[in-house]
């Protein structure tokens, strides 16, 4: 006669855990399903620009290439406008109006206009970051 199986252990019952939930921005491909470590550096260039930032891995490798941003004018105030490098020419422009009484107190309302062929995301992610700043 055979012998009877072996009972289940709790960890063979046991459901697989649940993947991760993918939290995508700008979109899914940009999202890794394990942790990841980079490193930014920013790097002087001899191009008109001037500075471009580089994203490598844990590894030293090259992710990356991200040119450089500046934004000019009182985002507090409520406009300011985004430049690419040295650029004369504003590539977006923000700006912030409260619906409240006094400044603190109410709704802060955003509009951006933003130039074609430049990414949204990009420019919804500053103004996000530029009202948390502030």
């Amino acid at each position: 006669m055979d012998a009877p199986p072996a009972p289940a252990t709790a960890a063979a019952e046991a459901p697989p855990a649940p993947a991760p939930a993918v939290t995508a921005v700008v979109d899914a491909r940009f999202c890794a399903p394990e942790a990841t470590a980079f490193a930014v550096a920013k790097t002087i260039t001899s191009s008109l620009s001037g500075r471009a930032f580089t994203v490598t891995d844990a590894t030293g490798g090259a992710v990356m290439k991200a040119p450089d941003f500046a934004i000019q004018g009182s985002y507090y105030d409520g406009a300011c406008a985004v430049y690419q490098g040295n650029s004369d020419a504003a590539i977006a422009k923000i700006t912030r109006r409260n619906t409240g009484a006094l400044v603190g107190l109410g709704r802060d309302i955003y509009a951006a206009r933003i130039n074609p062929g430049i990414d949204r995301a990009f420019i919804f992610a500053l103004t996000v970051i530029l009202d948390e700043m502030h």
